[in-house]
């Protein structure tokens, strides 16, 4: 999959994190909304082993 640099228009891999060509952060607010969901429930599952 790929994405652009929304700051200067570079095309990006979905797995960067910053665009190598202005240093911005080439997340979309979509990478951020999966990231997060993922982490959650990451951490759920890990609390729910531990208790």
């Amino acid at each position: 999959m790929i994405s652009s640099c929304e700051h200067c228009g570079r095309i990006l891999p979905l797995w960067k994190l910053r665009c190598s060509n202005c240093k911005k952060s080439a997340m979309n607010w979509l990478q951020l909304g999966v990231l997060a969901v993922f982490a959650l429930g990451t951490l759920f599952i890990g609390a729910k082993f531990l208790l």
